[in-house]
């Protein structure tokens, strides 16, 4: 069985079949030629192929051009607000604990103010992320606000545990802000 140059419908086991009969008739001393063809993927599978690594390249660059924005811009009016309202709550607390306390109603409407400033300032720094870590420790804030506001006047341990929760509610904002400015600063200026 002479096998046929021109067919290219051919499988790789009847190419190889092929090539031991050629090196099985040189053996013998016969004089037989064969020629086998490799069969070819058409024209347009390889251009398709083509063109799909085309367009996953193109994604991955612009994927790769594309910055990702997870944190939002660091704000030093931000920074200096939350500090200046810890540093009026601990000052706060201390004259709680002389004998004429300061008026509680005063303290707590102006903190609420400053809460609700700087809530807005954070939701616009963080718009469009997709989590708002500083909106919410700010929610967060606001809340140790509100349930401390019941609890300066009474015990002094009820006082005290009143503002540790109060600096841990300031302690994470602090957190967020000091990994904001890491973040800005290490960022490549376009």
């Amino acid at each position: 069985m002479t096998p046929d140059p021109h067919d290219s419908g051919r499988s790789l086991a009847a190419i190889v079949g092929g090539c031991r009969r050629l090196v099985t008739d040189q053996q013998k001393g016969t004089n037989v030629t064969y020629s086998a063809q490799i069969h070819r993927a058409p024209v347009g599978a390889l251009r398709q192929r083509t063109a799909v690594l085309l367009a996953f390249l193109s994604v991955l660059l612009a994927a790769c051009a594309l910055s990702v924005k997870l944190v939002g811009d660091y704000d030093d009016l931000l920074d200096r607000s939350v500090m200046d309202l810890q540093t009026r709550t601990n000052e706060f607390y201390a004259k709680c604990e002389t004998p004429s306390p300061p008026d509680p109603a005063q303290f707590f409407a102006e903190s609420f103010g400053a809460i609700e400033a700087m809530t807005t300032r954070a939701t616009i720094i963080e718009e469009g992320l997709a989590r708002q870590p500083l909106t919410e420790n700010l929610g967060a804030l606001k809340l140790q606000f509100e349930d401390a506001k019941g609890k300066v006047s009474g015990n002094p341990l009820v006082r005290s545990s009143s503002l540790k929760a109060l600096n841990e509610a300031f302690k994470a904002i602090q957190i967020q802000l000091v990994w904001m400015k890491k973040t800005q600063t290490q960022r490549p200026r376009s």
